[in-house]
């Protein structure tokens, strides 16, 4: 158990959910930070409903929680809304990012963890699996944001006393993602399956990518706020082809309809895998969860959910 504090940004998020939660068991006092309300407010936690890009409330925030670490996770996650909506992405993942990364500078909070991507980095020029020394070159407005935020955060801590681990994650599912948006391939393809409606896949299916179970990511994320500072990828290395994962699904859930295929979408990757071998070498983190385990365990959410 632990007497530390903690702020956690895009508190009603998918990940930040699940972070909470071990959070909160592991004895830290928390307090989250959304610009989206709940359905009912949290028991063992504290809960702001602000937007990231209202400084001064959130500088005031900080200013009277003192948190030994900043976890930042509110983002746009869509790499197709990005390619859609540039401008919106860059307001909501690099303008609101680059606010609280300057209000805990000044406030010298002692770490700051922030979530970015690792699926959307890279380009076709290395193959995977990518590690921290891969040229980065991120092909959707999204990913171009996550790095411009990476290259922000470098500068802006750099004089103060502020340390700061940066995660890239693979492509991170499990239950509580939501099924309604257009990221997230498992919970978007189980809930569909499940109501027995049509599947599309965009492309020919063939491109792949590293599933990582959000219990992973959530064990990296709480070592990013202890262990050594730096950057970290975490992924299982393994890559995954969108037909693989139909299949897979398919088999869970007993659907029995064919995908309909439609054009790729702008900035999507060919392939995408990346490697823990750093995380696994000065912090002894590796995944856990293998892909069928944390398909099952997410359908069984899809069937209680919906």
């Amino acid at each position: 158990m632990t007497n530390r504090s903690a702020i956690v940004t895009g508190s009603t998020g998918f990940v930040a959910g699940h972070l909470i939660e071990q959070l909160v068991q592991e004895g830290y006092n928390v307090t989250g930070i959304d610009q989206s309300k709940r359905t009912q407010p949290p028991t063992h936690w504290t809960e702001f409903t602000e937007d990231l890009r209202d400084f001064e409330k959130i500088r005031s925030i900080l200013t009277k929680v003192k948190p030994d670490i900043v976890f930042h996770l509110a983002a746009q996650t869509s790499v197709a809304v990005s390619a859609r909506e540039p401008i919106a992405d860059v307001i909501q993942n690099v303008e609101a990012s680059v606010g609280l990364t300057q209000i805990v500078t000044d406030l010298e909070t002692p770490r700051l963890v922030f979530t970015s991507t690792g699926g959307a980095m890279y380009g076709e020029e290395s193959p995977p699996p990518y590690t921290e020394h891969t040229a980065q070159n991120p092909q959707s407005i999204y990913g171009v944001s996550k790095l411009a935020v990476e290259n922000y955060i470098r500068v802006l801590t750099n004089p103060s006393n502020t340390q700061v681990s940066i995660i890239r994650p693979a492509n991170i599912y499990g239950p509580e993602q939501s099924h309604l948006g257009e990221a997230g391939v498992v919970a978007i393809f189980g809930a569909l399956m499940l109501a027995n409606e049509a599947v599309t896949i965009f492309g020919t299916g063939e491109d792949t990518r590293d599933y990582i179970f959000v219990d992973d990511i959530v064990d990296i994320l709480i070592k990013a706020g202890v262990e050594d500072p730096g950057l970290y990828l975490a992924g299982t290395g393994i890559e995954t082809s969108t037909n693989q994962i139909f299949k897979a699904l398919k088999e869970i859930t007993g659907y029995s309809k064919l995908p309909i295929y439609q054009a790729a979408r702008s900035g999507d990757v060919a392939r995408s895998a990346l490697s823990s071998e750093k995380a696994q070498q000065l912090w002894g983190w590796t995944p856990k969860t293998d892909l069928q385990s944390g398909l099952t365990k997410t359908v069984t959410w899809l069937k209680y959910k919906i």
